[in-house]
């Protein structure tokens, strides 16, 4: 996924409308936008893919045996964290330093 491939997805789901996937799912509003941009630009390695949840993104990285899915809504939520590797399943749920060294383990 380039950078233009990643702003592409979150200008699109930026766009999708309530109850988008008739279930009922909340759009995603600009901040959580926002948010998804400015964490996606401190991190070492772009996420492969970029997937709406309810009033909210998520951002996904996976090699092999290796995961890390991140959950991104606006603030005040905090970012929610899934890094599988080998089977083994770590959650962290603030630190971006975390999620830095995560990436980097999943995308090496």
């Amino acid at each position: 996924m380039t950078v233009t491939d990643w702003r592409a997805d979150l200008d699109r789901l930026a766009t999708l409308p309530a109850n988008w996937d008739d279930a009922g799912s909340l759009p995603i509003h600009g901040p959580v936008i926002d948010r998804a941009e400015a964490l996606i630009a401190i991190l070492p390695t772009l996420p492969d893919m970029v997937d709406p949840l309810s009033g909210g993104v998520l951002l996904t990285w996976q090699r092999s045996t290796r995961l890390l899915e991140v959950e991104v809504y606006a603030d005040p939520q905090p970012l929610r964290s899934l890094y599988v590797t080998d089977g083994i399943a770590l959650e962290d749920t603030t630190s971006e330093a975390t999620l830095t060294q995560w990436v980097m383990d999943v995308t090496q």
